[in-house]
């Protein structure tokens, strides 16, 4: 997951949180603010990964808008 810099990401904390989540890490996302205006995009194995990141970037003080462009690819079949 990587994380575009902004004034709402202000500290390492907050960015961890979001970046450690379990269901979340190794995954193709990215997290871009503007003001208060998160996006998210990217690749996610499931519908439930794509929930997950939008409530984790939910969950960041001065969050005030997100638009989850994640898309969800599912995973090969083995």
């Amino acid at each position: 997951m990587s994380i575009a810099s902004n004034s709402i990401f202000t500290t390492p904390g907050t960015v961890a949180v979001v970046l450690n989540h379990p269901n979340l890490q190794r995954r193709n996302v990215q997290l871009r603010a503007d003001k208060g205006h998160v996006t998210l995009t990217g690749r996610v194995n499931s519908y439930f990964e794509k929930q997950v990141a939008q409530e984790a970037a939910r969950a960041i003080a001065g969050v005030s808008s997100i638009d989850n462009h994640l898309e969800v690819c599912w995973p090969e079949p083995d």
